[in-house]
């Protein structure tokens, strides 16, 4: 039986049992003449009364809080499922009773209203125009989940721009349509995103209290996936590390994992189901699905010039729709195209001229290079999570209704994509490299890292909500993070300040991370912060110090305090070097020593 279900009437009964007891050895001192208040017992009753409320109040908190220990698992998905959605941030979690578009909006199909016990965790893509489907590759996936196996873990790889992607998307929207409890989409193209999402789910099924560290949350989570008894799907899109992997998969029960990677290593962590390219068939087809055009030789020339790659069809067929153009046409502009002018092959990523071709005469055609607040809505998406950018990232008050416009058209074109709760806007990594590339050979690339970093700065929030806007805080994170990365570039002297910036936002970050109690990640990116600031600031510098004591204080947190306090005193002594002893600051860092210092002797009590 659930804990709530009988903790409330056993601590009733008990709280009554106590109470009668002590009213009766109250009332016998009443009538042999105790002197004092118990000779009146009128004035006895109010009292106990009055505590037996207050008990009463205490037993029913008690019972309303719902305590688990590492590894213990709610009985029964429905129930787990309907709880505490409201804590994470919209876009992330799509409760029950909602509405999501799991198709493009020109496709007729009528939006799915979840059911009462449905949730779809994560940012999982629409259909997009004109989608291929591989039947081939929707009955392997679906003969795993059915096949008898306790766990399913199915490795999908290829090349990128192959679809992967977009054909795991379409079964997990198959999914949703049939009702499956939970559908959860996860990206793990890093491990803070792989982190991020798995925060999301164990939130969403009620597996983590407030302010509880994240690696307690994440044993509960595994627990419930290897005793899920229910129908599951957890998707972990475009793997790049299949070591990350192991730890958080089930090594039970009845949830269908699902893995999309270009890395043939991850196709050890389950059943490979490979995908190829289009065959020339599929190609044609696609084409003429997508373009409404019968011409069946144009078609197949345009298609082995881009490779058979299905994100380069994808690309041309938004063209050749939109322009009103014949193949033959297409394939003009096509060839016209100088990309040896903008784009470099870099080791270890490379991809057909033919995509980089096709990419490019689809930005021109949108826009890019002819219309400024397209060009500078596709560069600021290029430098930003390909997994998916909230809406309210990408415009501010006043021009929301027109980013939604251009929003609408580029969905259109096939550059970028939109979630199925049409909060979140996608971008294929192929893309986002043209357009970088493409901005570093014009001398934009760097006024677009100031726009991103100008944006980001204006959505940062106190870290007091922290905690209940962890869902938020992940995304403004992982794009900090994204940005610092993208900066390593040669920067011109104009921007010379842009690192300075980038560095105040990580220590953001780093704040955030704590307020989330994601503590292990807090200490990484806190030791890089410190370490990097010493090395563009300076030791002595404000902001080196405060990202000391950032880092110190995620060491207290986590216990490492043989590590914080002399941290927390190099900090003071430099501090009041350069501030004086009683500046307030001073003061403050002081009564943080001395707290960590009382902890690490075990007087916590005197640390209140």
């Amino acid at each position: 039986m659930p804990r709530r279900v009988w903790l409330l009437p056993a601590a009733t009964a008990a709280l009554a049992v106590l109470t009668g007891a002590v009213a009766q050895v109250l009332t016998n001192y009443a009538t042999v003449g105790v002197p004092g208040w118990f000779q009146r017992p009128w004035h006895v009753w109010p009292v106990l009364g009055g505590v037996v409320a207050l008990l009463v109040v205490v037993a029913i908190l008690a019972a309303r809080r719902e305590h688990r220990e590492p590894g213990s698992v709610r009985d029964g998905a429905a129930e787990m499922l309907s709880q505490r959605i409201d804590t994470v941030q919209a876009g992330v979690v799509i409760g029950p009773g909602s509405t999501v578009h799991l198709t493009h909006p020109t496709a007729d199909r009528s939006p799915h209203r979840l059911t009462a016990d449905q949730v779809v965790i994560g940012q999982l893509p629409r259909e997009p125009p004109a989608y291929q489907n591989r039947t081939e590759v929707m009955a392997a996936l679906a003969a795993a989940a059915a096949d008898g196996k306790v766990a399913v873990v199915c490795a999908v790889t290829g090349q990128r721009g192959i679809g992967k992607t977009q054909l795991v998307a379409a079964y997990a929207r198959d999914r949703v349509r049939d009702g499956w409890p939970l559908v959860a989409w996860i990206a793990a193209d890093s491990e803070d995103q792989l982190l991020t999402g798995l925060d999301t789910l164990a939130t969403a099924l009620g597996l983590r209290s407030p302010g509880e560290d994240f690696s307690v949350a994440v044993a509960r989570l595994r627990a419930y996936l290897n005793t899920c008894a229910t129908p599951a799907l957890l998707v972990f899109d475009n793997v790049v590390n299949a070591d990350l992997l192991p730890g958080y998969l089930p090594a039970s029960g009845s949830v269908q994992v699902v893995l999309t990677s270009s890395l043939r290593s991850v196709e050890r962590l389950g059943q490979p189901i490979p995908v190829d390219l289009f065959s020339p068939a599929e190609s044609c087809q696609y084409l003429a699905d997508a373009t409404g055009l019968d011409d069946p030789d144009g078609s197949l020339t345009v298609a082995e010039e881009l490779g058979h790659l299905p994100l380069a069809l994808a690309q041309a067929a938004a063209v050749l729709r939109g322009q009103h153009l014949g193949f033959a046409t297409y394939l003009q502009r096509l060839r016209t195209i100088p990309v040896s002018q903008y784009l470099t092959r870099r080791s270890g990523e490379p991809y057909p001229l033919g995509t980089a071709e096709a990419i490019l005469l689809s930005l021109h055609e949108a826009g890019f290079a002819t219309d400024p607040a397209t060009g500078d809505l596709l560069r600021l998406l290029s430098v930003l999570s390909p997994d998916g950018v909230h809406r309210g990232l990408l415009s501010t008050t006043g021009e929301a209704s027109g980013v939604d416009g251009l929003l609408d058209r580029l969905g259109e074109a096939s550059i970028v994509a939109v979630t199925v709760d049409g909060v979140s806007v996608t971008m294929h990594r192929l893309v986002q490299r043209v357009i970088r590339d493409t901005a570093l050979h014009e001398g934009s690339y760097h006024q677009t890292l100031t726009s991103a970093v100008a944006r980001l700065d204006a959505n940062l929030f106190d870290e007091r909500d922290g905690w209940r806007r962890r869902g938020d805080g992940a995304q403004l994170v992982a794009n900090i993070k994204l940005l610092w990365a993208h900066s390593h570039a040669p920067l011109p002297e104009s921007l010379a300040a842009l690192p300075e910036r980038l560095l105040r936002l990580r220590r953001w970050a780093v704040r955030q991370l704590l307020a989330a109690a994601d503590l292990d990640r807090a200490i990484t990116l806190g030791n890089d912060v410190l370490t990097d600031c010493r090395r563009l600031l300076g030791a002595e510098h404000p902001s080196t110090l405060t990202s000391a004591n950032n880092l110190a204080y995620a060491y207290e947190s986590a216990g490492q305090l043989d590590r914080a306090i002399p941290l927390y005193e190099t900090t003071l002594t430099e501090r009041r070097r350069l501030l004086g002893a009683e500046h307030p600051l001073c003061r403050t860092l002081a009564d943080n020593l001395r707290r960590a210092r009382l902890r690490h002797a075990g007087r916590y009590w005197l640390t209140r």
